[in-house]
């Protein structure tokens, strides 16, 4: 059981690895977009302001929304880990704990085995 906790774990962990990723690359594409306008209009007048203020607030936007989303991902995490945790605790304590031979039982020989009829 333990091995199936672990193994969750890096499942876990590689998941939230790979959230971190996507959300770079979703970042990375709006601002790469306003970059190349920002180049294409540097030093020049325009009125051009509104499109890369929605640009930057759209993606402004995403970045919250996928911080609020990893937030409240980590809150179940951890709530789910104390849960394991607890529940662990619980079974160690209320399951039956093999008993350690004692003196007594070491020196009596084994019984014999039982005669079968052929």
């Amino acid at each position: 059981m333990e091995a199936m906790r672990l193994k969750y774990q890096l499942v876990v962990r590689l998941i939230d690895g790979l959230r971190v990723g996507a959300w770079i690359i979703s970042s990375f594409v709006p601002l790469t977009a306003i970059e190349k306008i920002s180049r294409n209009i540097a030093g020049k007048q325009t009125n051009f302001s509104a499109s890369v203020s929605v640009s930057i607030a759209i993606s402004i936007l995403l970045s919250v929304g996928w911080a609020i989303t990893a937030r409240r991902s980590h809150e179940r995490k951890r709530e789910v880990d104390r849960l394991r945790s607890r529940n662990d605790k619980l079974e160690h304590r209320f399951l039956p704990r093999p008993q350690a031979p004692t003196a007594d039982s070491m020196n009596q020989p084994d019984p014999a085995p039982e005669e079968t009829s052929r």
